[in-house]
């Protein structure tokens, strides 16, 4: 099976990205204070049968922090039509989940020929003032206390309880994701969210869209999904029961047999 690394260097940022499979093209968007490594039980899924494009976003992972400090959802949408153009991909399936979510609706709203299809997990389009209050918390916690002091509170918030107790391995690999990300590329994605209103432009969606969450998300569950789904023209959403906000790692088999389905 084909696996190939690589780094690119655009106006603004470096991409550290990694190609998996061969096949008709996917590629993935991960979360805030995560990186690529998110998606491995599903690039070992869909791998035997697409090319899976996985990388990390800006500030994240082996991607370091752009010297802009532009964290905006139109330079990280423009990042993923870059890499595309970098590995001579014409159209691609786009899977984004939570922030990598918001990244995917930009990028679809920005470049919407280059999309096949659409696949938008644990995400939102808007954050409403309660939200946004909860973010300036967020952030004022991780400028008193460092990107390790808000590690274990963050991931506390991402999981069913069940899924918390029995996994600890994924836990723990989550807490240390969010502890070695570095603050000010945390900070500078975290203001974006707390301004993000993205509900003028979703509509502008126009290839096959599915909204996933999991019914123990309590930040971006079905409430937030359902949102969504009236947003975009003909969007469907499934509901993963049992999972919390990365449903993922919770339900894999479930979600990845989701998105093999959708993709067709």
């Amino acid at each position: 099976m084909r696996i190939q690394h690589g780094l690119l260097s655009r106006p603004g940022a470096e991409l550290a990205y990694t190609v998996t499979g061969q096949g008709e093209w996917i590629v993935l968007c991960h979360a805030l204070a995560l990186r690529r490594e998110l998606w491995h039980r599903q690039i070992e899924f869909l791998a035997p049968n697409f090319a899976v494009l996985s990388f990390d976003l800006r500030g994240h992972g082996a991607s370091p922090p752009p010297e802009s400090r532009d964290y905006s959802f139109e330079s990280q949408g423009d990042d993923v039509v870059a890499l595309m153009d970098h590995l001579d991909i014409d159209r691609a399936a786009l899977v984004g989940i939570s922030v990598g979510g918001e990244v995917a609706q930009m990028a679809a709203v920005r470049a919407g020929q280059r999309f096949s299809r659409l696949v938008l997990s644990s995400t939102a389009c808007h954050t409403d003032e309660p939200r946004a209050a909860a973010w300036a918390r967020r952030i004022q916690d991780a400028r008193e206390h460092g990107m390790s002091g808000i590690a274990s509170a963050t991931v506390s918030r991402w999981f069913s309880r069940e899924f918390a107790d029995e996994c600890r391995d994924v836990i723990e690999w989550c807490r240390e994701c969010v502890a070695s990300t570095p603050l000010e590329s945390y900070v500078g994605l975290a203001k974006v969210i707390q301004a993000m209103d993205l509900r003028p432009l979703i509509g502008g969606i126009t290839c096959p869209t599915m909204i996933v969450c999991g019914d123990q998300d309590h930040n971006t569950g079905p409430a937030t999904a359902s949102t969504l789904k009236g947003l975009i023209p003909g969007a469907e959403l499934s509901v993963i029961s049992g999972a919390g906000h990365f449903p993922n790692l919770e339900q894999p088999q479930r979600f990845n047999h989701l998105i093999k389905d959708f993709l067709g």
